[in-house]
């Protein structure tokens, strides 16, 4: 239960830290790479997600099952989850740049999306949807900045 309640809520903070103590050891040109794809990629992957939440009613388990959740919750839509579209959007951002690092950020990141369907917060749906959303929106912002060699990859 703890372990739930950890992963659900809190993993997300660990995954932040574990990503400011990954990027203080990056190279120069590995740093701004990131800075300059985290600018538009962040808030688009954000952008795209109120969207689907507009779009995409999905209400989370525990309204639907009339249970309390493990985890502490919000009584709103739980398309797309938050959590998972933010900590999965840093993931592949990470990944983008440095692709041996960004790849347990990756794993840690699907975690996260595990536990919060085990607390009874998301559907595997809403997780799958951030998944997605984080993982486009990330490859199409890297290739576009690429392309126009804004960054090098």
């Amino acid at each position: 239960m703890n372990i739930i309640i950890f992963g659900s809520d809190y993993l997300v903070f660990v995954i932040i830290l574990l990503f400011i103590f990954a990027f203080l050891f990056f190279d120069k040109k590995a740093k701004f790479d990131l800075i300059k794809l985290g600018i538009i990629t962040l808030p688009l992957a954000y952008l795209l997600g109120h969207l689907g939440s507009l779009l995409i009613n999905n209400p989370r388990p525990f309204i639907q099952e009339n249970i309390k959740p493990l985890a502490k919750a919000v009584y709103d839509n739980g398309f797309p989850s938050d959590h998972t579209l933010f900590v999965m959007t840093i993931a592949f951002l990470i990944f983008a740049i440095k692709p041996k690092i960004g790849m347990p950020f990756i794993i840690l990141g699907l975690f996260v999306g595990i536990f919060r369907i085990f607390a009874k917060l998301h559907y595997p749906i809403d997780i799958i949807g951030s998944i997605l959303i984080a993982g486009i929106t990330s490859l199409i912002c890297f290739y576009f900045l690429k392309y126009y060699k804004v960054i090098k990859g």
